[in-house]
């Protein structure tokens, strides 16, 4: 997802019940949220550099819990330099780590099942992951977190339930667009028409849920000899609406 959507859903998690991690808690979560995106610094080598390391291991789990360490003591550091008045209101840098591991897992979550993908385990497996559910920007998801900061709220208790509005607002746009994705991908035969050959025999017969790529398509002569056949096919979405999709055909 964009960066803006990453700290939106930052802030609204620090309406939840992580916001008794105390002070510093929406800075953590917020700095945690958009952390594994420091992969941009690959930029310097030039666009191929970054492209190659883009959602690398900042996405994977030594991504995560470095990050998040770091993110914790980056905050834990600054509330003592910064606001020494409050020292007895300083949280624990043990806290400040869970909340922060936390917010940069669900970085690596909501990357997931974007079009893009992400590789989830690298640097130690360097295939790519991805759901096909969501575009970089969903503007739904967008307004819907938009939405629950503007409303604010006068006391926790009302900003906690205003956070938990906004999570199941979430959590029903992704549900809208899993419904919508496999009536695409059901759908995808009759779009193609007669110009759609007949599946590989050793292609995958169902739709996984998750896909990984690159995926080695390496046919025998005597299977290249009868011609082209379905490896998937995949639906990707677009951004303007849940109920359009670029469907994709791998020969």
């Amino acid at each position: 997802m964009d960066n803006l959507t990453h700290t939106l859903f930052a802030a609204t998690l620090a309406r939840t019940a992580l916001r008794r991690g105390g002070r510093g808690t929406t800075t953590a979560l917020v700095l945690a949220s958009n952390a594994p995106d420091i992969d941009i610094v690959a930029t310097a080598g030039g666009a191929l550099q970054y492209l190659e390391w883009h959602r690398g291991p900042s996405h994977g789990p030594l991504g995560i819990v470095g990050l998040g360490l770091l993110t914790a003591g980056l905050v834990w550091s600054g509330r003592r330099v910064f606001d020494r008045q409050r020292a007895s209101d300083h949280p624990q840098y043990r806290q400040l780590a869970i909340v922060s591991i936390i917010g940069v897992l669900l970085h690596v979550l909501m990357d997931l099942p974007t079009a893009y993908g992400t590789r989830l385990f690298s640097p130690f497996d360097w295939h790519w992951y991805a759901v096909d559910l969501m575009p970089i920007i969903d503007g739904y998801l967008l307004a819907a977190l938009a939405a629950g900061l503007v409303f604010v709220g006068r006391s926790d208790a009302a900003r906690g339930r205003n956070a938990a509005i906004v999570l199941a607002l979430m959590a029903a746009n992704y549900g809208l667009r899993g419904v919508a994705h496999e009536r695409a991908l059901n759908l995808a035969p009759q779009v193609f028409g007669s110009g759609l050959p007949a599946r590989c025999d050793w292609s995958p017969r169902s739709h996984p849920i998750v896909n990984r790529w690159p995926r080695p398509v390496s046919p025998s002569p005597a299977r290249a000899a009868r011609g082209s056949c379905l490896v998937k096919i995949a639906a990707l979405p677009t951004f303007a609406t849940p109920f359009n999709w670029r469907l994709v055909a791998q020969l």
